[in-house]
């Protein structure tokens, strides 16, 4: 199993945030009170055994069990993270809920189908 390239995947999680609506104003209001405000990435990775070679994207793939790195990229000014399978990043959450921390704890991310119905906080009317 190839090991990540935490370089890129830093990369690639800053391109996805500048082209993220909730980040750009999240960080808008961090720097009204601290002008000199800066991107601050954790990085967390762990391998993951998957059912198919798809990991959690759910597309076709193979039916091999497949093991790759998972790499949850923490955005800590704004409360973002952001979900790599590999160093392909699928998915991100604003604000998860408890069920995330609890699988980021047991190293047990869920693939984006299941993640949307697990990870989301339902909006309040």
């Amino acid at each position: 199993m190839k090991l990540p390239n935490l370089d890129l995947i830093e990369y690639k999680a800053e391109n996805v945030l500048r082209n993220h609506d909730e980040f750009t104003e999240k960080l808008k209001k961090a720097r009204e009170k601290y002008p000199y405000r800066a991107i601050d990435l954790v990085l967390h990775s762990f391998p993951q055994m998957w059912g198919s070679a798809a990991l959690g994207f759910d597309r076709i793939g193979g039916q091999a069990m497949t093991e790759a790195y998972t790499t949850v990229v923490h955005e800590r000014v704004t409360n973002i993270y952001i979900i790599f399978f590999g160093e392909k990043p699928c998915y991100s959450l604003v604000d998860p809920t408890k069920e995330f921390f609890e699988d980021l704890k047991n190293l047990r991310i869920a693939g984006i189908r299941e993640a949307i119905e697990r990870y989301q906080k339902e909006e309040k009317e």
